[in-house]
């Protein structure tokens, strides 16, 4: 048993919510606090004389008596782009990790910062990791890493929580057919503009799916078989401005729903409009419950993520894994990490019943916001993926139903997915033959 030694001036949940990540969930350690007069947090196990002192909490973790604001954060640069090493002798941290930790699971900046985008998003370029040049760098993997290191050289009797990489692939379905059920005046409208581009590829397509039912977004499509632990997020939302109708009172698409629930786990993509409406997203939800039994699992269209505010409608609504961590703006790591961890709300000093998980790459972003051809965004993946291997984390991607049909502007685009997946498999193969 683990016994952390802490002053009660710092026996607060934001305190016990970053040991029981660390310690907890990433080091898979039992651990007890006990009161101490000491002004630092140390840790010792029972039957050893010996003890590592984490410091002093004198970053993020020591202002939160004060009123969230800019100051405080921003006094905090230097020390989240602090050295690599963590000890400074054998007993002791160099840097205030808890703190640290904390500053980037909380999404602390992201309650003191106020610009947002034409959506509501917080933008990477606002991000301390984004302008220290480490968004693309999962920094909390390394220092948990990097903690387990000075743990197991100290403690090497101490048996710790296995640690390797894995992969999550996931979709998002936005519109779920191309043609297929759209108003003919609609779908003769796309083919006009298909002819007044020459672009006779789209046209085609777009005609037999209108006119055959070879449909390219159709759910059946999907190369699911080819994934690694599939996860297909399915948008419930009716026809409102960024919310593109998927018919889902038409029995055919009841029967597609259906038919890949038994190929791919489901989880909900909660509707542009529902963001901010707690009963919209119970109705999207008890819809597609109704379909494939009860999902736990969401994404939010436009990854709209308006911090605690849609933790707290999600947890509401019975959501227990939320996937919508990441940027549209920039690849990386938003919260500094590759793996889940559970939602802390600052507002209410409190940690929530809500595992988030991160993505750090998504199509969209690679061609329409970074500008990358197929090529680029296939050396990026793996890049990023070799990243993540590692520090042994987890590699978690975002596409959707379109970017995988060949279809129009992603015509190249199966072939950066293949890529993908095969790399994925190169380093997992790896992995195993490691262990």
């Amino acid at each position: 048993m683990v016994q952390i030694h802490i002053n009660e001036r710092f026996q607060k949940p934001a305190v016990s919510y970053t040991l029981a990540y660390l310690l907890g969930n990433q080091l898979g350690l039992r651990f007890e606090q006990i009161p101490a007069k000491d002004q630092s947090i140390s840790l010792s196990i029972n039957g050893h004389n010996s003890s590592l002192n984490l410091g002093k909490p004198h970053g993020i973790l020591s202002m939160l008596e004060r009123q969230l604001d800019l100051e405080s954060w921003q006094d905090f640069n230097a020390e989240l782009n602090a050295p690599k090493a963590l000890v400074q002798t054998e007993s002791e941290l160099k840097i205030d990790l808890l703190s640290l930790i904390f500053f980037c699971l909380s999404r602390y900046e992201e309650y003191v910062v106020d610009e947002r985008d034409e959506h509501g998003r917080f933008l990477a370029k606002n991000s301390l990791l984004f302008k220290w040049q480490k968004l693309q760098f999962p920094i909390v993997d390394h220092w948990v890493n990097e903690f387990r290191k000075v743990i197991q050289a100290k403690w090497p009797h101490l048996k710790l929580k296995s640690n390797a990489f894995t992969c999550v692939n996931t979709l998002d379905i936005d519109q779920a057919y191309l043609a297929k059920g759209k108003p003919i005046s609609k779908v003769i409208y796309r083919l006009v503009t298909d002819i007044l581009k020459f672009d006779c590829y789209s046209f085609s397509r777009r005609f037999k799916a209108k006119f055959t039912g070879i449909d390219p977004f159709d759910l059946q499509f999907l190369p699911i078989e080819q994934m690694k632990n599939p996860l297909v997020f399915l948008q419930m939302g009716n026809n409102s401005g960024f919310d593109q109708n998927i018919w889902n009172e038409k029995e055919y698409f009841k029967k597609a729903v259906i038919a890949l629930s038994n190929r791919a786990e489901i989880g909900i993509h909660p509707s542009y409009s529902s963001n901010q409406n707690l009963d919209e997203l119970k109705n999207e939800i008890k819809l597609l419950n109704e379909m494939v039994g009860p999902v736990s699992k969401s994404r939010n269209h436009f990854l709209k993520l308006q911090i605690p505010q849609t933790w707290q409608k999600l947890v509401n609504a019975n959501i227990s894994d939320d996937y919508t961590m990441g940027y549209a703006h920039e690849i990386g790591f938003r919260a500094g990490t590759s793996k889940p961890f559970s939602a802390f709300d600052l507002e209410k000093n409190e940690p929530l019943n809500l595992t988030i998980v991160p993505f750090c790459v998504m199509d969209v972003t690679l061609k329409n916001y970074l500008g990358l051809d197929a090529e680029q965004a296939k050396k990026a993946i793996e890049q990023l993926m070799n990243t993540v291997y590692g520090v042994n984390g987890q590699f978690c991607s975002l596409w959707h139903n379109e970017s995988l049909s060949k279809f129009g502007e992603w015509k190249n685009w199966f072939d950066v997915y293949s890529n993908m997946l095969k790399h994925q498999n190169a380093l997992l193969n790896k992995n195993a033959s490691n262990t």
